[in-house]
């Protein structure tokens, strides 16, 4: 006979046996096996963290417990009924260090060396050097801050993480925002003999020059050179005049 409609509902119960079940958990380390306790009986849970990592948080019965009072171990006094010990360990990262930090063009860049097991860098930003602000993320080893004033001293911390770990910020580097340069324009472009001679204004406040080409009517520019000049030849270049 087919049963294609049929549904079953089912309801599981645990024996009355005078048992007691202490369930355990972790992630990041290695923790005591699930336990079947007598009643009145005394069960230790030990735990440690996987290299690398260090306790973050232990859950008993739904509730964290202060970490600091039981740093390896946890003891279940006088068993009588079911428990649960939850142990989350987190990736130990180590405390960042900024490696400069300079500014140009109305923004002011900031940048560190590598932490090991880093997954990303929290970047903080304060304008009296107590105060510290959130300001962004970023998987690269510097970031640009393009929100700054010129004019006004910036101080930056930056702090290594990963999964959830946050490590130690790092000694603070503090800078005066500069100005933001102006446009600069083009006075003269020359060919000649193979030769092409480009001129410009002097910006004020620029330390250097990056002159660009494009070989395709402008679509698309590639880096020629950088220089301190406000000219500069290239030579070789097809279809110069």
């Amino acid at each position: 006979r087919s049963h294609d409609n049929l549904k079953l509902y089912a309801k599981f119960t645990r024996l009355q046996d005078g048992k007691s079940y202490i369930t355990t958990s972790v992630k990041g380390g290695s923790i005591s096996n699930d336990v079947i306790a007598n009643k009145g009986d005394k069960v230790v849970v030990s735990y440690k963290p996987n290299k690398g990592y260090v306790l973050n948080s232990v859950t008993v019965d739904g509730v964290k417990i202060d970490i600091s009072k039981y740093p390896t171990s946890y003891t279940f006094e006088n068993v009588d009924g079911d428990h649960t010990i939850s142990v989350l360990f987190k990736v130990k990262l180590g405390k960042a260090t900024l490696s400069g930090i300079k500014t140009g063009n109305g923004k002011i860049q900031v940048s560190w060396k590598a932490v090991n097991r880093a997954k990303e860098y929290k970047v903080y930003r304060s304008t009296n050097g107590k105060k510290y602000t959130l300001i962004g993320s970023t998987k690269e080893l510097k970031y640009i801050d393009g929100t700054v004033k010129a004019g006004t001293k910036y101080y930056y911390k930056v702090a290594a993480y990963a999964n959830g770990s946050l490590g130690a910020k790092s000694a603070a580097k503090n800078i005066k925002a500069g100005k933001a340069l102006t446009r600069a324009k083009l006075t003269s472009v020359v060919a000649k003999n193979g030769k092409v001679t480009a001129k410009w204004q002097k910006v004020k406040g620029a330390v250097s020059y990056k002159l660009y080409r494009s070989a395709d009517g402008g679509k698309t520019y590639k880096l020629v050179t950088t220089t301190k000049k406000t000219s500069f030849t290239t030579k070789n270049v097809q279809n110069a005049k």
